[in-house]
């Protein structure tokens, strides 16, 4: 707290000569009503004299005007853009919509506030390390029997060992989907369909649709399944749309 000096011209009136004795928050007050009387500014006299003179000249008045003008002019642009925001939220989204919206964003807003709370922080963090580990160790196997390759071998591997690389990998602890237990993952029919496919890749296994002079029968297959479902697409939009708007499908009228 700065020294609480009274003005010695204040202090020379024989009423003033007991400041020091007041009590502290009497002359915390005192000391404030001072600093506002004229004269008692604690600027230099000279520099105040400055200031003053500066303010007064026509020059000071001209470019106080000029900075509450940009003032004024920083304060409109800034409620003009936010006014533009709200008319166009309120026409996309309507009166409920925004308050819904604004309801989710502060509870969003809030809730962020609390998960950076220092207690809860530190749990979330430990949740999410843990479920991190899980996931790593779920989809980067490890463990007894499970080699890494890292580097190219220093000879080639035989078909007998690709085979049998190949053998490994598929018979790897994993999700059986071969039973029905995974939903939206893996799409087939049958044994069948999976030979019949695995002889259509290694009849096309080296083909590249991007040179169709030199894999016509690539670039036939593709332009004729694009055909196929965009004209697939167009019957089924065709057709619902004919349906919506067809009069026979309005309920009868009572007799």
């Amino acid at each position: 707290m700065p020294r609480l000096n009274a003005n010695p011209s204040i202090l020379s009136n024989p009423i003033s000569t007991k400041y020091n004795a007041l009590p502290l928050s009497t002359r915390v007050v005192f000391y404030r009503i001072q600093a506002k009387m004229p004269g008692s500014s604690r600027l230099p006299v000279s520099l105040r004299d400055t200031f003053n003179a500066r303010k007064s000249s026509a020059k000071g008045q001209l470019l106080a005007l000029n900075i509450d003008v940009l003032r004024n002019v920083v304060f409109v642009l800034f409620l003009l853009r936010w006014t533009r925001k709200l008319f166009y939220q309120l026409k996309g989204r309507g009166l409920f919509g925004s308050v819904g919206e604004l309801y989710v964003n502060v509870r969003r807003y809030l809730y962020g506030v609390f998960l950076r709370l220092p207690g809860v922080r530190s749990k979330v963090q430990v949740q999410v390390a843990e479920a991190v580990l899980k996931l790593e160790r779920k989809l980067v196997p490890s463990g007894p029997g499970v080699e890494r390759i890292t580097s190219l071998p220093s000879s080639g591997w035989s078909e007998e060992d690709v085979r049998k690389k190949l053998g490994e990998l598929a018979d790897m602890e994993h999700t059986r989907w071969e039973d029905g237990r995974v939903s939206g993952a893996v799409y087939h029919g049958g044994d069948e369909l999976i030979r019949l496919q695995t002889e259509a890749f290694g009849r096309f296994t080296v083909s590249n649709p991007i040179h169709p002079d030199v894999f016509p029968g690539v670039r036939k297959m593709e332009a004729e399944i694009v055909a196929m479902v965009h004209l697939n697409t167009v019957q089924v939009v065709t057709k619902t749309n004919t349906t919506r708007s067809s009069p026979s499908s309005a309920p009868p009228k009572p007799q």
